[in-house]
């Protein structure tokens, strides 16, 4: 199974963050895909999901190329000490051939991470981000009741 996640309006303060946005793609070993979402819309979520059974091609070849990006990006050091990216958003990869995740300072406690990524690297990761959430308003269009 592979389970790629992203939550975006992560970086914490006083208190801790709300995320404005959560979206999580779930492959699972028979192939089938699930995208879910949840958008903050005036201080609730509204909750969308993919139709049962879905499956796409371009989502699992996604999924693929992302194991294979995240495999040379960094995660901040110590973990959950700074958002490194800087664009308040953290992903979470649970795959077979991956475990990999970056979390922003999440309360009011931050430190500097001694690892920093490349301008190129940054572009990795906001272009992955940007195409989870695509996908996510492509397909997980389905509502689901709180």
């Amino acid at each position: 199974m592979i389970r790629i996640t992203l939550a975006a309006g992560v970086t914490g303060g006083f208190r801790e963050p709300e995320p404005s946005l959560q979206v999580a793609l779930v492959i699972k070993k028979d192939k089938s895909v699930k995208l879910t979402s949840h958008v903050k819309v005036n201080k609730n979520y509204v909750s969308t999901q993919s139709v049962p059974d879905f499956s796409s091609l371009e989502v699992s070849a996604f999924a693929s190329d992302v194991i294979s990006i995240f495999k040379n990006l960094p995660t901040e050091s110590p973990p959950g000490s700074s958002d490194i990216y800087g664009f308040d958003i953290s992903i979470n990869i649970d795959s077979p051939d991956l475990r990999w995740e970056n979390r922003p300072n999440s309360g009011c406690v931050a430190s500097e991470s001694s690892v920093k990524p490349s301008e190129s690297q940054k572009q990795q990761f906001k272009a992955v981000a940007d195409k989870l959430i695509l996908f996510a308003q492509n397909y997980a269009t389905v509502s689901v009741d709180a």
